[in-house]
């Protein structure tokens, strides 16, 4: 693979997006479940801060991402690292939820695992 940094980042932001749409997918929950009386317009209220607060974690993690060069990094771990750094930043900065690292480190090493599957395929 000629240029794993960039796809690495092109791979990260289709599943950024897939957690976009998780997201988007547990407000609608919320909703519905406070729409049909099953859940109090408290818990509804606060369910719905967190979650657009996770959300827009997600959306500055993008912006991150668009502002990243690959080409400043010798290594695909190099990058990560600056990206698990920025954005670990950016959430305490903002006061953002902890949480959100979780979910965006995971895709992390996920996109990292399947770009290194797909290089030694690729070589092999």
């Amino acid at each position: 693979m000629r240029d794993s940094k960039r796809y690495y980042l092109r791979m990260l932001r289709v599943e950024l997006d897939d957690l976009k749409d998780d997201i988007d997918l547990l407000i609608d929950e919320y909703t519905r479940l406070h729409d049909s009386d099953q859940m109090s317009n408290y818990v509804f209220l606060e369910n719905l801060t967190v979650i657009r607060k996770e959300l827009l974690g997600v959306d500055s993690f993008c912006r991150i991402l668009d502002a990243t060069d690959t080409e400043k990094f010798l290594t695909l771990d190099d990058l990560i690292g600056h990206l698990t750094d920025s954005f670990r930043s950016m959430v305490r900065e903002r006061g953002l939820p902890e949480v959100i690292e979780d979910y965006v480190e995971r895709k992390l090493l996920k996109v990292r695992d399947y770009v290194l599957r797909e290089q030694d395929r690729l070589v092999t």
